[in-house]
């Protein structure tokens, strides 16, 4: 019974020299290098993508805030029904939408 860890120690042991070999490895100039192959229109499509990720952040919180402040306003109105409905009908539809 005291070998059961026996494959694991193995495992370890196997990874340390990757692990060596990953404190060696920077970042930043992995991708600077990355970034140095992209020219014309795919560099640019790659900044475009990039510098849109602000506009989706602050589209998704002023969405959330809308839909929050709708759920609160019909708590506060006691129509406790009607915000589960909406919350079950935003929960069939990220599920479905994560199934694509």
């Amino acid at each position: 019974m005291r070998h059961k860890f026996l494959p694991l120690a193995v495992l370890a042991l196997a990874a340390v020299p990757s692990a060596a070999h990953a404190a060696g490895f920077d970042v930043e100039t992995a991708t600077r290098a990355w970034l140095d192959t992209l020219q014309g229109p795919a560099r640019a499509k790659s900044d475009a993508y990039f510098e849109g990720g602000y506009w989706l952040v602050l589209w998704g919180t002023v969405v959330s805030v809308l839909i929050d402040g709708l759920l609160l306003g019909q708590h506060l109105d006691g129509g406790h029904w009607l915000g589960l409905g909406i919350i079950a009908c935003a929960v069939v539809w990220a599920e479905r939408q994560a199934a694509r």
